[in-house]
């Protein structure tokens, strides 16, 4: 998709939004519109950058051009963080509409989004007092959980962020499973014989290794 059709799914999106919840216009503009921030926000995570600081210089290298009035770093740190309930909803409504191209095979899994290092966890702020501490394979982290369901073309279907102690068979509760109808996949830490029999859409399949998974795959597919 291109630069040009993101700002302009944005734009649309943010002004149905703004109308439906009559959010006022009133009060000192910015240099970048809410529709470009939400536009530069999802570049972001697509080219994959690793924090604002190289993406701030990206914009001001290469998309001069695209956005001519670059605020300043903080303005644009700030302009960010002020789009971020217009991305969750924006997500959200993109999952939904996931949900409804039908998929035989679904996969579950999640990944830590630490905000700081574990020393540091009582001197954190940005959290407004959220973030739980947590392990996985890597060793202890301070933030959250990012839990999330894909389909077998890696449509994001379901999505959900929990504090970092939260077990994974907690997270996996039936508003993430809601409309879903196939064959579930995910570890151990998903699946449990209490929680498989709640689903009455969905059959749950742990896999110990990627080489069973696949086999499972295979054999669904067929």
């Amino acid at each position: 998709m291109k630069l040009l059709e993101i700002f302009c799914l944005s734009d649309n999106f943010v002004k149905c939004f703004d109308k439906k919840i009559k959010k006022s216009s009133v009060g000192r503009k910015g240099k970048l519109t809410k529709s470009e921030y939400i536009t530069l926000a999802l570049l972001k995570h697509y080219r994959a950058f690793s924090n604002n600081k190289v993406f701030y210089e990206f914009i001001k290298n290469y998309l001069s051009r695209d956005f001519p009035s670059v605020p300043s770093y903080q303005q644009f740190n700030d302009g960010l963080n002020s789009v971020f309930q217009y991305i969750v909803i924006l997500i959200q409504i993109i999952c939904e509409l996931n949900k409804k191209r039908k998929s035989k095979c679904y996969f579950v899994d999640s990944t830590p989004i630490p905000i700081c290092s574990f020393a540091h966890r009582y001197n954190i702020k940005i959290d407004l007092g959220h973030g739980r501490k947590g392990k996985n394979m890597n060793g202890w982290f301070f933030g959250f959980k990012f839990h999330i369901i894909i389909n077998h073309d890696m449509d994001i279907v379901s999505m959900k962020i929990t504090g970092g102690s939260t077990n994974d068979l907690a997270a996996l509760d039936d508003k993430m499973v809601k409309d879903l109808m196939g064959v579930l996949f995910g570890d151990k830490g998903y699946i449990g014989k209490k929680k498989q029999s709640n689903y009455q859409n969905v059959v749950s399949i742990f896999w110990p290794s990627l080489e069973k998974t696949w086999k499972i795959f295979t054999s669904v597919e067929g």
